[in-house]
């Protein structure tokens, strides 16, 4: 099915239920190499052993050693989620071109409470709390009033104008220490939902960093939140599920790196066995390499009266 759906255009991400694989080698080939080219996702239950006894009675399939899974995702560049809701959120962002070079994020928000409950997400996922720099500091201690947060999660205050949404999301966007920006709207009569989504959205046409919205309050934020879908902006109603998304972000831009970095894994021999050492020499070529690794130079040297 991955090598099915890998190859299918109008695919633009592969979603996997899964309790258990059959063949790991061929599951392994076949991930990493089409998740370089679109964002593989698996929701896998069963990660403790009352859930894993669970899936093993359900379908006959051993859930297995979670830890050999989760080790295995990270090398075939597979983000792995834990939700249903999760999982279609994160498909709906990672084929984005503007991926997070790195964990640090920014937080803009009209409200202190929200703020802080987006930090405490971003931390306990394993993401980064981006330290602004002083040009950035001083750029807003000029802008906000003297009694702002003078930090990150950047509390712009209640009654906000649009600009005083957009100029802390530009000073953001500008900093080399941040790697993406959270911006918090909650309703207020001072800065409309739309006015305030149609600007944000006009800063993020000139920026490739993400840019991720939590708009607060339903039916009265709705049409903000449609400028957002028009405009491809990551939009949700609370700050955890937007946190969430900004860490699958950055994982999936490590996974990247990372298969960049490590050689392609070769396929089970799937070669005829008089043609394996050519089969082994095509596969380098394939990929632009003269040179082979030390695992396909020992294979391409050692005996093949047994092949």
């Amino acid at each position: 099915m991955i090598d099915f759906l890998g190859d299918d255009e109008a695919t633009k991400s592969i979603l996997i239920y899964m309790e258990g694989v059959g063949n790991a080698r061929k599951f392994m080939s076949a991930a990493r190499g089409f998740a370089r080219r679109k964002p593989i996702l698996i929701l896998k239950p069963g990660r403790f052993a009352e859930s894993a006894r669970a899936a093993h009675s359900h379908t006959g399939a051993m859930a297995g050693d979670d830890a050999v899974y989760e080790a295995a995702f990270r090398r075939a560049g597979i983000v792995r989620v834990r939700e249903i809701a999760e999982l279609f959120d994160a498909a709906q962002v990672l084929d984005s071109k503007r991926l997070p070079a790195g964990p640090k994020l920014a937080i803009v928000t009209a409200a202190g409470g929200p703020g802080v409950m987006a930090t405490d997400a971003l931390i306990d996922l394993g993401g980064e709390l981006a330290k602004l720099s002083d040009e950035s500091m001083k750029q807003l201690n000029a802008f906000l009033p003297s009694y702002w947060s003078k930090g990150n999660p950047i509390d712009i205050l209640g009654g906000a104008t649009v600009d005083r949404f957009t100029k802390p999301l530009t000073i953001c966007l500008s900093d080399r220490m941040v790697d993406g920006v959270l911006v918090i709207y909650v309703p207020m009569d001072s800065a409309p939902s739309t006015q305030v989504a149609q600007a944000v959205a006009d800063v993020a046409r000139n920026t490739w960093k993400p840019i991720i919205a939590t708009w607060m309050g339903a039916k009265d934020v709705e049409e903000g939140r449609h400028i957002f879908v028009e405009n491809n902006i990551p939009t949700y109603e609370t700050p955890e599920e937007a946190v969430r998304t900004y860490v699958n972000m950055c994982r999936y831009k490590r996974h990247l790196d990372q298969l960049y970095e490590t050689p392609a894994e070769l396929p089970a021999h799937k070669a005829p066995l008089k043609d394996h050492l050519k089969e082994l020499l095509r596969m380098a070529l394939k990929e632009g390499r003269t040179l082979l690794n030390e695992e396909e130079s020992k294979d391409f040297l050692g005996p093949t009266v047994s092949r």
